[in-house]
């Protein structure tokens, strides 16, 4: 999201602009206070390639090992994890929270829709009518969305376009370093998805989490489909 100090062919933008759409546009000025430090791990310790960090996420090296998750805790999206949030035991939550989960394809939309239904039932905040109403003034509004969505993805079909600072995807080795540092999240996402998830799509969409990360950490599939760490 942060332009690289050295020149960067994206368009210099503010926060959200990056957030949206951090292929074309990213921002000058540190955002937040720990900014400075991510802009100096993102672009200077490793190279400007996330490869180096994941593959010292697996070093053999105590100091190297200990260097990286350091700097794990100093990137914003990587600074707090599930665990951090939900701590050690979910079935406290039981009954109190609706997970949302974000993973394709399964629609993220939908689900706070659901979410928020879920809340109203359980705690009334507004009134029937008014919820109704405003429901149905959300529905609409995300049917013309996803028209216009489909409409811009058709226009750009056919075309295509190339940045030099382009992302350097992570190796399949060094996404299982960096899986196996995020052990305790995974392990937590299959108990979410056991005793938290109140929609088949919850259940679903954690699956296919868990089908791609679990397998690399040692997790047993049982007969039933679900993974156990």
């Amino acid at each position: 999201m942060h332009c690289d100090p050295e020149g960067d062919d994206r368009t210099p933008s503010n926060g959200k602009q990056a957030n949206l759409n951090p292929g074309k546009h990213c921002t000058v000025k540190p955002q937040l206070p720990y900014s400075k430090r991510e802009i100096q791990i993102l672009y200077y310790a490793y190279n400007r390639d996330a490869n180096e960090l994941a593959a010292a996420l697996c070093s053999r090296n105590a100091k190297t090992y200990e260097r990286a998750a350091a700097d794990m805790e100093e990137i914003g999206h990587t600074k707090n994890s599930i665990t951090d949030w939900l701590g050690s035991d979910t079935t406290i939550y039981r009954g109190l929270a609706y997970p949302v989960v974000l993973e394709k394809p399964h629609d993220f939309d939908a689900q706070v829709d659901e979410a928020i239904r879920w809340g109203h039932k359980k705690t009334r905040f507004e009134d029937g009518d008014a919820f109704a109403e405003r429901s149905a003034a959300m529905r609409a509004k995300h049917c013309l969305s996803s028209r216009k969505l489909a409409a811009k993805v058709g226009a750009r079909s056919g075309h295509s376009s190339s940045q030099s600072s382009a992302k350097k995807h992570l190796s399949e080795s060094n996404e299982a370093c960096v899986a196996r540092y995020f052990f305790s999240d995974y392990k937590i996402l299959a108990e979410v998805q056991d005793t938290l998830c109140q929609s088949d799509t919850c259940r679903d969409a954690i699956q296919s989490i868990l089908d791609r990360r679990a397998p690399s950490l040692g997790a047993t599939k049982s007969a039933d489909g679900k993974w156990h760490f």
